[in-house]
């Protein structure tokens, strides 16, 4: 392995993977807990301090991970994240810029370089000339990105959820079989016939493919800076609240009344139809 940086600060990015939609309750199929990232402050400045202005102070004052997402999947090499809604590029007098709350909210990219490679598991990196908030965890050792990509920072804690994620099901765009063999060609022949029909009969869809595309949402749910190994907020979203609680009743109430209705649809229906032979 190559050089390492050295962390001279930590924050937290607490997610929420929801594995299982099959669930009367979303939350009976999802996963919680927290990564806890080392940042290199020292071999990338500019790159962390790009990276620390999305985890504003007062929650709202600004676009934050707090409302961020994991989206993406480069099969067994990075998991891709920090997505955060609301927050969308835009165009402004033939730039590209970006807009949050109906503002233009000014961004640069921080064009950084150093010496850091690609080389291990567990690194974040982030793209040179993206002035966005994505980022990227590797899954194995990635040497493709190292004239792309600026290695900031690892993950201290939480890698049992980036395995989980490596897990959900993803958009592969390609079959996944041995390249020539019977599975393989039949999957390409079939994804051709249906891009041929879509397009023929319209469909604008076909024009757009998401490689890597996770099928599966993960959400971060909170994000803060670790100061003196305690979080600025004293408050832990992971422990259940009465209130979360009570939520998690009410919509097992409201999906069994739901569940209700549609079988008394469904018998009143069978019994207008044996009526009417």
């Amino acid at each position: 392995m190559g050089e390492r940086g050295d962390v001279t600060s930590k924050v937290y990015l607490d997610l929420r993977i929801l594995k299982d939609y099959n669930k009367e309750v979303l939350e009976d199929g999802a996963v919680r807990g927290r990564l806890v990232i080392g940042l290199y402050g020292d071999e990338a400045p500019k790159t962390v301090a790009h990276f620390l202005q999305f985890f504003p102070k007062v929650s709202g004052e600004a676009p934050g991970y707090a409302t961020g997402s994991f989206f993406r999947h480069e099969a067994g090499k990075w998991l891709e994240g920090g997505k955060i809604s609301g927050l969308l590029p835009t165009q402004l007098a033939g730039s590209d810029s970006y807009e949050w709350n109906g503002a233009v909210y000014p961004l640069k990219p921080p064009l950084e370089a150093n010496e850091l490679r690609h080389d291990r598991k567990w690194l974040i990196s982030h793209k040179k000339f993206n002035a966005g908030p994505e980022f990227d965890i590797l899954l194995s050792p990635s040497p493709e990105l190292d004239s792309s990509n600026t290695v900031f920072g690892e993950v201290l804690a939480g890698q049992e959820l980036l395995l989980e994620m490596a897990q959900l099901p993803f958009v592969t765009g390609r079959s996944l079989d041995p390249k020539g063999s019977v599975a393989s060609n039949l999957w390409s022949a079939q994804n051709q016939y249906f891009r041929g029909l879509a397009k023929s009969l319209g469909d604008t869809r076909v024009q757009k493919t998401f490689p890597g595309k996770l099928l599966r949402r993960v959400e971060i749910t909170k994000a803060g800076v670790v100061v003196g190994g305690e979080d600025e907020e004293e408050a832990d979203d992971s422990v259940p609240t009465p209130e979360s609680a009570l939520k998690g009743n009410l919509q097992r109430e409201l999906f069994q009344l739901k569940r209700k209705k549609q079988l008394q649809e469904k018998e009143d229906a069978e019994a207008a139809r044996l009526l009417s032979e």
